[in-house]
């Protein structure tokens, strides 16, 4: 959808330029890109709401994959710059997700009383 939109808008599109730098630099500016992180959050989100929580992988390749064709998409942008180093904040906070779904599936309360009858969470 955003490549639709983007082909009516007025500026030319430039040609595929991807960037591909992976020094320290790099990635530390890349870390500092909060919308990475909001995006990634929102999307992951939307994601277990729409499969479930019991299936993380899903919203986690899901939101990782629409990180990947944003780059993509910037790559021709006018005044964009696609770079690899800008998935590093979207696999931080995908795995993030992860982590916070697994921690709070495992401390809900009455779980081990759950565990102890064999009834299955």
């Amino acid at each position: 959808m955003s490549l639709w939109v983007a082909a009516g808008l007025p500026n030319a599109r430039k040609a595929f330029a991807l960037n591909v730098d992976l020094s320290p630099g790099t990635l530390a500016e890349s870390m500092g890109k909060t919308a990475h992180y909001e995006a990634t959050a929102l999307f992951f989100v939307l994601g277990v709401v729409a499969v479930g929580p019991r299936r993380a992988r899903i919203p986690f390749w899901l939101a990782m994959g629409l990180g990947v064709a944003w780059e993509l998409a910037e790559a021709t942008g006018p005044r964009h710059t696609a770079r690899v180093a800008d998935l590093l904040p979207d696999v931080v906070a995908a795995a993030a997700c992860v982590i916070a779904l697994f921690v709070g599936r495992r401390s809900r309360p009455g779980r081990t009383r759950r565990l102890r009858q064999g009834v299955n969470p």
